[in-house]
């Protein structure tokens, strides 16, 4: 079994996938682009370790639930990049599109969201890690319009917000201005799978092994990877041994 064919699998259209991922320009150019990617994050070397482990996809289209289009979404350690959004982005900005991503792996979002409203999960964990982004030098364009913990929590920083609390302090806000929050509601992603153009990054293909044994040390081999970079920040790196408590407590027998 190929590498490709493993990371590939899980996904209906893989075969078709794996004869024509080059065929779409738009995929090749974002391909190409990577190094640029990778030498403008190169003073972070923690989102240096984060993101080159992890498999991109090249999408078609991302809704969102305002029926807009997303430049990127994240699917388990999936990162899945639309063609039609991304593709003309400033290198910067991809940069930081793919930084953010990476930021929703690290910090376990999809494992924080269950149970919760997706929709007020979602637009907390976006404002608490452009925060730890912002913090630790990594930002967009001024085009880009971003929120971050002190527009919600006045004299707060991201250093002393957990995600639970920025989301409790977010959903009780939504429901007095009469705004409905529904405990275990589900957004697109996630679950969702989008249209496949191609493939940008491999990435590990043991993430998504057969074998659970094969793909938790694949995990804990990533996170281990960003917990050892000399420059995480302090509380990225709490988000980090938090989200993925139970995988990193097995690791170390506990």
């Amino acid at each position: 079994m190929t590498e490709r064919w493993r990371v590939l699998r899980e996904y209906p259209e893989a075969e078709k996938l794996l004869q024509t991922m080059d065929s779409d320009p738009r995929v090749a150019a974002l391909r190409a682009r990577m190094p640029e990617v990778y030498r403008e994050l190169s003073p972070h070397r923690w989102l240096l370790a984060a993101l080159e482990r992890l498999p991109i996809f090249a999408v078609r289209r991302i809704p969102t639930p305002l029926g807009e289009a997303a430049a990127a979404t994240t699917e388990k350690l999936i990162i899945d990049v639309s063609v039609e959004e991304a593709a003309g982005l400033e290198l910067r900005d991809l940069a930081f599109v793919l930084a953010h991503e990476a930021m929703h792996a690290l910090m376990a979002d999809n494992l924080r969201w269950r149970g919760r409203d997706q929709l007020v999960a979602e637009y907390a964990s976006d404002i608490l890690n452009d925060t730890l982004l912002r913090d630790a030098g990594v930002t967009p364009t001024a085009a880009w319009e971003r929120y971050y913990v002190e527009d919600v929590l006045p004299g707060r920083g991201a250093e002393e917000v957990t995600f639970e609390e920025l989301y409790e302090v977010i959903a009780a806000r939504w429901r007095a201005k009469g705004r409905e929050v529904v405990p275990g509601r589900h957004i697109a992603g996630g679950k969702e799978r989008y249209e496949a153009a191609g493939v940008v990054q491999l990435g590990d293909p043991d993430l998504y092994d057969e074998d659970p044994g094969v793909v938790a040390r694949a995990r804990r081999r990533w996170l281990r990877a960003v917990l050892r970079a000399p420059d995480l920040p302090p509380a990225v790196r709490r988000g980090i041994e938090s989200g993925w408590a139970d995988l990193l407590g097995a690791r170390r027998g506990k």
